[in-house]
């Protein structure tokens, strides 16, 4: 064998060798058939957390799974009207104690039993009307989201993990079903016992408007200040548990 011959022979083995290092090189930078899915480079989708404050179209995507715009404007009046009830026997028994309208003691006294009663009605009444309008909402969410897995491609069961699903239908409905109708009313009832006393109080001492506008602003600030630090600490906690992503049938 010539000395060119071995030569040549030693350059093609080690064109070889390159060319089997190259391949093995691909093969180990390309992503399992598990992990990826076509046009991405893996096949769970990530776990998002939102930033910011919660938008408002939330709000009314919700209020609108609840029944509308006019269902939230029947059950905000109802909760303004009962609130006027609930208030209503203290303004009449000042008015009482005033002799303001110049009445007897028994007109007195026969109005402020009738303000009692509806006041005391008023209570049972707004949590019927509240619980019954979450309640639709919960309701009307529950039956999309089961629609929407229902109806799901196979797209969805493999870049959603079954644990992701799961708490949509359990922990989250949970919090809808209960949690969430607690918080809206507590939340009602505490906004409009405040804006009717403050309301009662301006109206009979108006100096205490001088008082109430910088303890107001400084209740705003440290509220601004808590809610953005108490919602991050919670998408924080409920990372594994971010919202469904129906895709295009």
């Amino acid at each position: 064998m010539t000395l060119a011959t071995k030569e040549h022979e030693e350059d093609k083995e080690e064109t070889e060798e390159e060319q089997t290092d190259t391949v093995e090189k691909k093969e180990k930078e390309k992503p399992s058939a598990k992990e990826t899915k076509p046009g991405t480079d893996t096949l769970m989708t990530k776990e998002e957390k939102a930033s910011g404050g919660v938008p408002w179209s939330t709000y009314m995507d919700y209020f609108r799974f609840c029944g509308g715009t006019a269902a939230s404007l029947v059950v905000a009046g109802v909760f303004a009207a009962t609130e006027v009830l609930t208030v209503s026997s203290t303004v009449w028994l000042s008015m009482w104690a005033t002799r303001r309208f110049g009445l007897s003691d028994a007109t007195y006294l026969v109005v402020y039993v009738i303000l009692v009663l509806l006041g005391c009605a008023s209570s049972p009444t707004r949590f019927s009307v509240g619980f019954t309008f979450m309640r639709h909402g919960c309701v009307s969410l529950h039956k999309t989201v089961l629609r929407g897995v229902g109806v799901g491609t196979m797209e969805l069961f493999d870049t959603t993990p079954l644990g992701r699903i799961m708490n949509r239908f359990s922990r989250d409905i949970d919090v809808a079903d209960n949690n969430l109708q607690q918080s809206f009313i507590q939340f009602m009832n505490c906004m409009l016992s405040i804006l009717s006393s403050i309301l009662i109080t301006v109206v009979s001492q108006r100096i205490v408007l001088f008082i109430l506008l910088p303890c107001g602003y400084f209740y705003y600030r440290l509220l601004v200040f808590y809610n953005s630090a108490n919602r991050e600490i919670r998408r924080t906690g409920s990372v594994a548990k971010s919202p469904l992503d129906f895709p295009p049938r």
